[in-house]
């Protein structure tokens, strides 16, 4: 199934369609710092899990996404009769980078996630800090799990993530435009999209140097050690052309560093999701 652009939906018929009733989402909205945010919490009423699952939505989508894209994960979960974690989804709006904080008023989200936005919703939920946490990032989504993953030890443990065709290009947003269009017209990427990425990355990030100290998700990889990287999964789809090299060299960078990283290759475009298998990853780490 393609999840390219996820749209919030009646809570009710989600729950409807996707036939299980044990599975409640509550949304609402927050703030801390004065930044308001939107946030959801998806919880199975009979699970005893003391652990906490974090969904990072992709660009377009909103809070309420993840019980579009985990229909089909919790009825292999309620097969399999596994303890579900709590998911958590948090919204700055449909485009939105957690990037650490630099001289533009936009940035900063990513120290507000770790320090504020977390701590706060995991005591709301379970109390107390989760026995482990895990998470998933869908395209944008991805892209902003790399950045929490490059805070090693000084962001939050995190014991298996799912990258799902990560929105990555190895470009910075200050590449010449010869260059943008030599890696365009070698990978058939999406000139719009290429284009949109571009102006995404200039919107949250004021120049290259900051992006290459802060930012960019090749170069801060060696940031990541061993000891603090969770175990990763990888997942391209064939013919994304916009972000499946970015994906590749990601993983091929993660391997040279001798990280956890597991990648895989998955027909179609952009976030075609195969759901048996992602039902499979996600349930041996609850396990």
């Amino acid at each position: 199934m393609k999840f390219l652009c996820l749209l919030a939906l009646p809570v009710s018929l989600l729950l409807s369609q996707a036939g299980f009733s044990k599975v409640i989402q509550s949304c609402a909205v927050d703030s801390v710092a004065q930044v308001s945010f939107k946030y959801c919490v998806t919880k199975s009423s009979e699970s005893k899990s003391k652990d906490i699952l974090y969904y990072f939505h992709g660009g377009g989508g909103d809070e309420s996404g993840w019980l579009e894209l985990s229909s089909k994960f919790y009825e292999g979960w309620e097969t399999k009769g596994l303890d579900v974690p709590a998911v958590i989804t948090i919204s700055f709006g449909e485009i939105w980078l957690l990037v650490e904080k630099n001289e533009l008023p936009t940035s900063g989200l990513l120290n507000l996630f770790v320090a504020g936005i977390a701590p706060k919703l995991e005591t709301m939920v379970l109390g107390a800090p989760p026995a482990k946490r895990f998470a998933i990032g869908l395209s944008m989504g991805g892209f902003n799990l790399t950045q929490l993953l490059q805070l090693g030890s000084r962001g939050l443990k995190f014991d298996n993530v799912a990258l799902l065709c990560p929105a990555l290009i190895a470009l910075t947003p200050w590449a010449p435009q010869s260059e943008i269009d030599r890696f365009i017209t070698k990978t058939g990427a999406d000139p719009e999209t290429v284009a949109n990425v571009v102006e995404i990355g200039k919107s949250f990030v004021p120049n290259a140097m900051v992006w290459g100290e802060q930012v960019d998700p090749f170069e801060n990889l060696s940031k990541v050690t061993k000891e603090s990287s969770p175990k990763i999964i990888l997942i391209v789809n064939s013919n994304d052309f916009t972000f499946r090299s970015g994906g590749l060299e990601y993983a091929s960078r993660a391997n040279a560093l001798k990280l956890p990283l597991l990648s895989m290759e998955w027909p179609g475009g952009h976030c075609n999701i195969d759901e048996a298998k992602m039902t499979e990853f996600t349930s041996e780490w609850f396990l």
